[in-house]
């Protein structure tokens, strides 16, 4: 596959945060064959207190691993050189593992204190930038669905709160 652009990833860590991704697929190796995937613990590189589940890097769904290939797929992906990351969202795991992702009241925060901790790189004297690729229809049915619990006079302000703590950046090729 020619590319037409010269953008591939390099140099950039891109989070899909989703149902999950089937580390060991092929497209998200690098072309020697080696693993791009990062298998972390987000919550001991964030800071945060939690217990990440022996079970996250998997996906009974399907979803997060289509669109981690879509987002950085070796062969048909737009950053086939990125470092691949995986936040599996407590509620979209696929039938039969659930309770194995991260709940969806700390997934951007997990996201948010390891892009801050994370070091700089000795080649760009930065760090390295960070993507998140999140499924929102979905997510924002699960958010939804956990903010109309709080009384209504509380719903506003919680989702201006977490809104107002996420920074977005988007990039065109």
């Amino acid at each position: 596959f020619d590319r037409p652009y010269s953008m591939d990833g390099t140099g950039v860590d891109i989070v899909i945060q989703d149902s999950g991704l089937q580390v060991d697929h092929p497209e998200f190796k690098d072309a020697n064959g080696i693993s791009r995937v990062q298998l972390i613990d987000w919550y001991a590189e964030s800071g945060l207190t939690g217990s990440q589940s022996s079970n996250h890097y998997r996906d009974y769904d399907g979803h997060g691993t289509h669109c981690g290939g879509t987002a950085t797929g070796l062969n048909f992906g737009w950053a086939p050189n990125a470092r691949v990351y995986s936040v599996k969202v407590g509620g979209l795991e696929g039938s039969g593992d659930s309770g194995t992702g991260i709940s969806i009241s700390q997934c951007f925060d997990v996201i948010k204190g390891w892009h801050q901790n994370k070091p700089i790189d000795p080649n760009t004297g930065y760090k390295r930038p960070t993507i998140v690729n999140a499924s929102l229809i979905v997510f924002l049915n699960l958010v939804n669905s956990s903010i109309s619990s709080l009384p209504s006079k509380n719903r506003l302000s919680k989702i201006s709160k977490d809104i107002s703590s996420i920074n977005v950046f988007e990039a065109s090729f």
